[in-house]
């Protein structure tokens, strides 16, 4: 085996380090809302009655989708102009 190849593999191998390391940085940032959302579920059924619940679930229903709307809608806009940008250059 040549040098440089030996390098290429400790180079692979202190980048795959790498990622698992930062993998374990951010996965507390994922499971802690999702075991919050999980926790909180029974603890709202119960403080709401089905009536005021169902209101609540349409209210998180909208603003969900109507966050996905205005994030996507920017990045639309800027993705649109960059064509109309390029394609005249």
């Amino acid at each position: 085996m040549l040098y440089w190849d030996a390098e290429k593999i400790v180079k692979k191998e202190i980048m795959i380090i790498d990622l698992f390391k930062d993998i374990l940085k951010y996965l507390p940032a994922q499971i802690v809302p999702a075991m919050m959302g999980f926790i909180s579920i029974p603890i709202i059924t119960r403080l709401f009655d089905p009536a005021d619940y169902a209101n609540y679930i349409l209210v998180i229903a909208t603003v969900s989708v109507l966050i996905t709307i205005v994030g996507w809608l920017p990045m639309s806009i800027i993705y649109t102009s960059r064509l109309i940008l390029y394609s005249c250059i």
